[in-house]
């Protein structure tokens, strides 16, 4: 068990699943310099998430999801700029909105795209292939 829990595979595995959350951390650290408190991080991430998914259905390309999620992204934070810096609204209560409406945003277009409110799976959805190592230091063994 604990050669599972330390073994190579869990240890790439954890860092691919949290790069996500490290890149949402590093844009609360830049807010967090502007005096801008910004809890509504999540909403960014699951309504990137959810676009990257459809521009990569739509297109079969993991180019055009990287795109739409990119573009969702910049919107939902355009979204908080405008409510925060504009109109001089609490950003805890706006960070705290824009989560529940990115959680229902995306459950609602999921239903109507995908016809499932659970996650999906099809051939036309396109990601990233792996990363291969070349072994050409020897210091480095393959």
């Amino acid at each position: 068990m604990l050669q599972l829990l330390f073994s190579v595979s869990t240890l790439s595995a954890m860092v691919r699943m949290s790069a996500p959350i490290a890149f949402a951390a590093v844009g609360s650290a830049y807010g967090h310099k502007a005096k801008i408190f910004n809890i509504g991080l999540e909403s960014y991430v699951l309504t990137s998430a959810f676009f990257a998914t459809w521009g990569s259905y739509l297109f079969e390309s993991p180019f055009m999801g990287l795109l739409f999620g990119i573009a969702a992204g910049i919107v939902m934070s355009a979204v908080f700029g405008i409510f925060v810096l504009h109109f001089k609204s609490d950003p805890i209560v706006i960070g705290i909105a824009m989560n529940l409406s990115a959680w229902g945003f995306t459950t609602l277009l999921m239903y109507n795209i995908f016809h499932t409110r659970g996650s999906v799976m099809d051939p036309r959805i396109k990601s990233f292939g792996t990363v291969k190592r070349r072994c050409s230091p020897p210091a480095f063994p393959c």
